[in-house]
C-alpha cells in the first residue's frame, strides 16, 4: 500500500513538473514571438531608411551633375 501511494505521488509530481515546464515554455514562446514582431518592425523601418538614403544619394548625384553642367563646383 505504501509503495502504491509513493508511486501515485511520483506520478503526480512528474505531472506537476511537466505542467510547470509547459507553462514556462509557453511564456518563453510568447516572448520570442513578441521579440520577432519587434525585429520585423525594426527591419521594415531600416529598409525604408535604406530606400530613403538611396533616393537621397541619387538626388545628390543628379544635383551635382546639374551644377557641373552649369560650371559650378559642388
Amino acid at each position: 500500500m505504501f509503495s502504491k501511494e509513493l508511486q501515485i505521488m511520483d506520478h503526480n509530481t512528474a505531472t506537476y513538473m511537466i505542467d510547470e515546464l509547459q507553462e514556462e515554455l509557453d511564456t518563453t514562446k510568447e516572448q520570442l514571438d513578441t521579440t520577432k514582431e519587434q525585429l520585423d518592425i525594426a527591419n521594415s523601418m531600416n529598409l525604408k531608411k535604406d530606400d530613403t538614403i538611396s533616393s537621397q544619394a541619387e538626388e545628390i548625384i543628379r544635383l551635382r551633375q546639374l551644377l557641373a553642367d552649369k560650371g559650378v563646383e559642388a
